[in-house]
C-alpha cells in the first residue's frame, strides 16, 4: 500500500472566520476546502470577513479552529462571474 503524503501547508478560502479560527465556507466552497484544510500540518485560511470570537454559532462552523493556524483577511474580492443583466422595455438585454 502507498503511504499518504502530508503537505506542510494547506490553503483554503473561507467566507467568515472568527478570531479563534472557526471558519464558515460559502456555497460550494464547502465541498473541497474543508478536506484540503485538514490535510496539511499548517492550515492558512483567507476569508472575506473576520468577526469576534463567539459571533459564529457552533452549529454553523464548517471548519473548527483546531485545524486552522493562520487566518488572513483578503481584500478586493471581485466576482467577475456575477453580472447584472437588465431587460429593457423593448425586450433587449443589457449587461
Amino acid at each position: 500500500m502507498e503511504e499518504t503524503l502530508r503537505p506542510d501547508f494547506s490553503f483554503a478560502k473561507g467566507h467568515i472566520a472568527d478570531t479563534l479560527g472557526n471558519v464558515v465556507f460559502n456555497k460550494s466552497a464547502w465541498n473541497f476546502n474543508m478536506d484540503a484544510a485538514k490535510c496539511g500540518k499548517t492550515c492558512i485560511v483567507e476569508v472575506e470577513h473576520i468577526v469576534p470570537a463567539g459571533e459564529i454559532k457552533p452549529e454553523h462552523v464548517h471548519l473548527p479552529h483546531i485545524y486552522v493556524k493562520r487566518v488572513i483577511k483578503g481584500e478586493k474580492y471581485i466576482k467577475p462571474i456575477e453580472k447584472m443583466t437588465v431587460r429593457k422595455a423593448d425586450g433587449s438585454m443589457t449587461t
